[in-house]
């Protein structure tokens, strides 16, 4: 009766310690943190109006899908929560700014310089929000890549620079 016992809890026990076992061997997810920055340049469709004093921030574009419609009728924060807006960031006298930009992922590359593939800026396409002198709003979308513009209601943004993505020790 004693051997009989013993079977079944090692039986028992089999499954989870095999589990740990892998755990340790394998080991967890890493995970790591890349960030970008971009440079955008503003100008004001008004022509009298000067450059600079705006403030920018930006986040990425998301379509909502149907369901994500649907979530949104319950949760009318979850658009803010899901892609939220980075600070806001003053433009300098000639209307440019600098922002920098960074994901947390899951990151198997090996390297200490990120693939392309992980680039968190350059190629995708983010929301601007531009914040003028009078406290307007324009909203509007932009591939981040070099040179490309967008125009908005009162503001167009050129996209001047996108620096090299690098990886970024979260302590």
């Amino acid at each position: 009766m004693h051997g009989t016992y013993t079977r079944k809890l090692v039986r028992r026990a089999s499954i989870p310690v095999a589990l740990l076992i892998v755990v340790v061997t394998v080991g967890c997810d890493p995970v790591r943190r890349v960030e970008q920055s971009v440079v955008l340049k503003t100008s004001s469709l008004d022509e009298t109006s000067s450059p600079g004093s705006e403030s920018i921030a930006i986040r990425e574009y998301h379509k909502p899908s149907k369901d994500d419609q649907e979530f949104e009728r319950f949760n009318p924060e979850r658009r803010e929560q899901m892609y939220p807006w980075t600070q806001d960031v003053k433009t300098d006298k000639s209307g440019r700014v600098r922002i920098v930009y960074g994901v947390t992922m899951i990151d198997r590359s090996e390297g200490n310089v990120p693939p392309r593939s992980r680039y968190p800026l350059e190629g995708h396409i983010f929301s601007v929000r531009i914040r003028g002198r009078d406290g307007e709003i324009d909203e509007l979308n932009v591939e981040m890549s070099k040179g490309t513009t967008a125009q908005g209601r009162r503001h167009r943004i050129t996209v001047e620079k996108i620096t090299t993505a690098v990886y970024v020790n979260p302590n």
